[in-house]
């Protein structure tokens, strides 16, 4: 089965595939918090999700040589998970939170 016992070369084309297709998820995700009504929100968020990279970028060659790649990669996606879900809440409760 192509799953049971994946080669270097897949696991290597799906990490592919997903890096490729960050930058348009990345960018749909800004244009969903460009429609809140106070764009400094969306800036505010983008500047606390890059001063993250900064910080965490610091740590995470260590963290792949302590853990691995495999959960590093997973436990990774955990900070677009609440950023995603931040920019959701924000755009459909904004008149509610912004009060």
């Amino acid at each position: 089965m192509f799953w049971k016992n994946p080669s270097a070369l897949t696991q290597v084309l799906i990490v592919a595939m997903v890096c490729f297709t960050c930058p348009g998820l990345f960018n749909a995700l800004n244009s969903i918090a460009a429609g809140v009504a106070d764009e400094t929100i969306n800036y505010n968020a983008t500047a606390l999700l890059y001063a993250c990279f900064a910080l965490f970028g610091l740590f995470a060659g260590g963290a792949v040589n302590v853990i691995g790649p495999k959960y590093t990669l997973f436990i990774g996606t955990f900070g677009y998970i609440m950023y995603a879900a931040s920019l959701l809440v924000m755009d459909k409760n904004y008149d509610t939170v912004a009060k």
